[in-house]
């Protein structure tokens, strides 16, 4: 494999059309990429036809899957370079958690030297990677060392308003704030590059090395969180930038406060329950976990949801029981 090789791992399910637009515009960098990696959690939309009308499959994966398929085909964009598509559809659906890390373990063993993880619902600009990459060198310039280097986009919607949705700080010590305590702020953009703590898994681009050191994305979380979980073991032996000029579309528009599915309650609580757990010190172990077990229940009594209470303990039960079996894939 070539030197300084670089793959994209997307997941997907169910968005076929923000997913075919994400993956052209990888195919339109500036600085091309070697590799897509695309994992399709088992979408039930038509996702694989659509792919194979669009020149991104050869062949239809079988029906009635009982592990995953693996797909590898060739993209040549016009006048661009071949670039490889990985197509891995799941059997079953493993949550984006579960898909970032069959694509980042997959990327990983393909021997890639960078990948660059994102969800389906976005669309970095032309210049985008080639942004995140020069970068790595400023920073070595500076005394970073290049191998041991995660980056995060800067990330705006679709009237080109700043997505603030990093972190500067992750809070684990006071158990009266959030563990998200400082946001990145739109004047954080005029820095060349701004030191963070929580990134999400919209554009992180990491170092290969960087999976031997703290492993693999927690696949154990289905969804939510599982990009602050990552930042935490990042942040153990290395430093998190934001790329102001490495920008990427969110195509999706998300209503701030818009009601959550109650199936979506359970992780929620879950994960950020075991995340306090995990990394908090003893007073957040403590105090900001009762706090948000006590605010749980106090929400589904006002809202008369009294079924949704055992959910509540569901994920108090299971965040603990994910504390003693959790262990990530290290290479």
């Amino acid at each position: 494999m070539m030197k300084e090789a670089i793959c994209a791992v997307v997941v997907s399910y169910n968005r076929k059309f923000l997913l075919l637009k994400c993956l052209n515009g990888l195919l339109k960098q500036t600085k091309p990429l070697d590799g897509i990696c695309l994992i399709d959690n088992a979408s039930t939309d038509g996702t694989p036809e659509l792919l194979k009308a669009n020149g991104f499959l050869g062949e239809l994966p079988p029906k009635n899957l009982v592990g995953p398929y693996h797909g590898d085909y060739t993209v040549r964009p016009v006048g661009g370079k071949a670039v490889r598509i990985y197509y891995v559809r799941m059997h079953k659906n493993t949550g984006g958690a579960g898909g970032f890390y069959e694509g980042v373990k997959f990327a990983y063993e393909k021997g890639y030297d960078w990948i660059w993880i994102m969800d389906d619902d976005v669309t970095p600009e032309e210049d985008c990677l080639s942004a995140l990459y020069e970068k790595t060198y400023e920073l070595e310039r500076t005394g970073h060392d290049r191998s041991n280097i995660a980056l995060s986009c800067a990330r705006f919607d679709k009237e080109g308003a700043f997505v603030n949705d990093g972190s500067k700080r992750i809070n684990l010590k006071n158990p009266f704030k959030n563990l998200h305590e400082q946001k990145i702020s739109p004047d954080d953009l005029k820095k060349k590059f701004q030191p963070i703590e929580g990134a999400t898994f919209e554009g992180l681009m990491i170092n290969r090395h960087l999976v031997e050191a703290v492993g693999l994305p927690n696949k154990e979380f289905f969804i939510y969180g599982d990009d602050t979980e990552f930042c935490l073991r990042l942040l153990k032996v290395t430093k998190i930038y934001l790329i102001p000029t490495a920008k990427i579309v969110r195509e999706r528009y998300v209503k701030k406060g818009e009601n959550v599915n109650n199936w979506k309650r359970y992780y929620i609580l879950r994960n950020m329950l075991y995340i306090d757990l995990k990394y908090g010190n003893i007073s957040v172990k403590l105090i900001r976990t009762t706090r948000k077990i006590v605010k749980s229940v106090l929400g589904r009594l006002y809202h008369r949801e009294f079924a949704e209470i055992i959910t509540i303990f569901k994920s108090i039960r299971d965040a603990f029981k994910m504390l003693k079996m959790c262990k990530y894939n290290t290479y």
